[in-house]
């Protein structure tokens, strides 16, 4: 009768598997080398979101929408 929780908060921001952690870095996504459970955005196993390819979709859909109709330069 025990309840284990796992907090995201805390994987996300371990400086075991981030550097700075604390620091907003999108870059880091870029080469994943990371533990498969060290970032956990939609939780994982057979409790994982069930929306969570639904989601990927539309922020896919989103930035072709964006890159369609907008001239974005980097």
């Amino acid at each position: 009768n025990t309840i284990v929780l796992i907090s995201r908060y805390l994987i996300h921001h371990d400086e075991k598997n981030w550097e700075n952690p604390f620091t907003y870095n999108p870059e880091r996504f870029i080469k994943l080398k990371h533990d498969q459970w060290s970032f956990i955005p939609f939780g994982g196993g057979n409790h994982a979101c069930p929306g969570r390819f639904y989601a990927i979709f539309v922020v896919k859909l989103l930035i072709s929408q964006i890159l369609r109709n907008y001239n974005v330069k980097t």
